[in-house]
């Protein structure tokens, strides 16, 4: 109630601009999504322009016609909450917001990278040379005619989906799935990831 009196208060006085800084951090997790979507009906509703600070990614994304990610006071990117999670500008986006596995690399043509000792294919790639490259653990996609050889690890339930943690030839990689997917830890799986899905930087 407190944050909801704090918050009448401003628009009554016909504030032009809100200022929250972290609003909803001392909230447990029901309440702070009620609150939450209160107050983004609200701004909706009235139109006035809110700056929301938050060490939440998911509040952010949830929230924001526009997310500032800042590192050292740096701005890193500004953009629509799916332009960060999807399209980064830099390796700092790609591995602060959301999970993300990380590989070292090299670009070794236009549309080509190797990590480690296998090659594939990228939709995008900087100049030839050093390299990090970025997957989300969404886009890695597990079949039976997959061509990178995996085991899994480990698996954490997380409600509609787990998180699987896969060891491959060139590394640690996580991959989500559905909760109801039967692969467990000790399976051997087969691996994609898909050219649109990599996120290659240069080193």
């Amino acid at each position: 109630q407190q944050q909801r009196v704090a918050l009448a208060r401003a628009l009554a006085a016909g504030a032009e601009l809100l200022l929250l800084d972290e609003p909803l951090s001392a909230l447990d997790a029901q309440l702070r999504d009620g609150v939450r979507e209160e107050i983004r009906a609200l701004q909706r509703r009235l139109g006035t322009t809110t700056v929301f600070v938050t060490h939440d990614q998911a509040e952010a994304l949830a929230m924001a016609d526009l997310v500032a990610v800042m590192d050292r006071g740096k701005l890193e990117q500004l953009g629509t909450p799916e332009d960060l999670f999807e399209r980064p500008a830099t390796p700092f986006v790609a591995g602060f917001v959301g999970r993300s596995s990380r590989f070292a690399a090299m670009v070794e043509a236009p549309g080509r990278v190797r990590i480690g000792a296998q090659a594939l294919d990228a939709a995008e790639t900087p100049a030839a040379g050093p390299a990090q490259v970025f997957i989300r653990p969404h886009h890695v996609l597990l079949g039976a005619d997959g061509p990178l050889p995996a085991r899994v690890a480990t698996r954490t339930y997380e409600g509609s989906t787990a998180l699987l943690g896969l060891e491959t030839a060139f590394g640690a990689l996580q991959a989500e799935v559905a909760a109801t997917h039967p692969v467990r830890p000790g399976d051997a799986v087969g691996v994609t990831l898909p050219a649109e899905a990599l996120r290659v930087f240069p080193a």
